[in-house]
Formats: structure tokens, sequence, C-alpha cells
């Protein structure tokens, strides 16, 4: 009689469990990575449009009541937008200052001051600390 070699279902299924537990922790620090990578663009954007208002405020002599100013008179090709399509970028101004804030997924730079503004119009229910705000 001929014994036929193979795996029995035990070495299968730890096999199996082996290979999901693996895949878990790459999924989970691919996530984390992505979360980074959004606010790294989200804080770019802030700086592409902060450059933007200061070419504006140049010529103008005072800044723009609204980003899409800087689209039409040319400063900006587009305005940015934030890479999650649920949030959004948030600009205020009054006295003549402007506020530019961005809800990150992690924690704001420790390199780049957090500016002293407002909780944005638009955020409903987020916490002063879920927004990373610069001004000039």
């Amino acid at each position: 009689m001929k014994h036929l070699r193979g795996f029995t279902l035990v070495e299968l299924l730890i096999t199996i469990g082996i290979i999901g537990l693996l895949s878990s922790v790459v999924m989970a620090s691919t996530t984390a990575s992505r979360a980074k990578a959004r606010d790294v663009r989200r804080i770019g954007d802030l700086k592409e449009i902060q450059l933007g208002l200061a070419l504006y405020y140049d010529v103008n002599k005072s800044y723009p009541a609204s980003l899409s100013t800087l689209v039409s008179d040319r400063y900006l090709p587009v305005i940015p937008t934030d890479p999650d399509v649920a949030r959004s970028y948030e600009y205020q101004i009054t006295g003549g200052r402007y506020c530019l804030g961005a809800q990150l997924e992690g924690s704001a730079p420790t390199d780049i001051p957090d500016a002293d503004c407002a909780l944005p119009s638009s955020g409903l229910g987020v916490t002063a600390d879920a927004w990373f705000k610069v001004k000039p």
C-alpha cells in the first residue's frame, strides 16, 4: 500500500493563520504611512496657498476675500484640495489678516508653529487640536 504525502488539515490551517496575521500587520503599517503622506500633502498645500496669498498681497496690499480670487487673478493655477474628499481647507480673513487651516490625521508638525486661530466655521464637531493652522 502506498502512503500519499501531503499537508494535513491542521498544517494548512496554521499556514493560513500565519499568512493572515502577517498580512494584517502589513496592512496596519501601510495605513499609517498613507495617513502620514496625506498630512504631508496637506501641509504642502497650505504652503502653496500661503505663497499665492503672499503674491496677491504684494500686488494688492490686502488679502482676497476668498481663495477663488487667487485662481481668477492667476496667482495659483488651482486651489489645492484635501486628499480626503470629506475634509476641506479653511480660509478665514479678519481685520486684514488671514488664517488658513487643515484637519490633520496625525499630530501637527513641531517645526512649524501652529497659529492661534478660531475654530473653522465649516468644521462641525472638530476640536481645536484636530486643526493645524497657519498665518503670515
